[in-house]
């Protein structure tokens, strides 16, 4: 044993120094929404856990993929469309 603790074993993927991808489930209102956290640590199991995280910085919809550090979103790293394209949804700049 080499006596080294690992900084995340009791800590929640959403308040390690990391950032980490989560899947948006549903939005609640007031720049929250419910995700799915793809490495879910915090339960100590190899289950994805539901968390609630602040939206308010990004535009997210749910079945985006977003990166969440310390329970804020702080990029969409790739829209519900799985290729990074806002499918469906008119900009009204002739983009999706």
């Amino acid at each position: 044993m080499t006596g080294r603790v690992d900084p995340r074993a009791d800590a929640c993927p959403t308040c390690s120094d990391e950032a980490l991808p989560a899947r948006v489930l549903r939005l609640t209102g007031s720049g929250l929404a419910i995700v799915q956290v793809e490495r879910a640590e915090c339960s100590g199991s190899a289950e994805e856990a539901e968390e609630q995280v602040s939206v308010a910085l990004v535009d997210a919809e749910p079945g985006d993929t977003i990166l969440v550090h310390a329970k804020e979103a702080i990029a969409v790293i790739a829209k519900a469309g799985g290729d990074g394209h806002d499918h469906g949804h008119d900009d009204g700049q002739g983009h999706g």
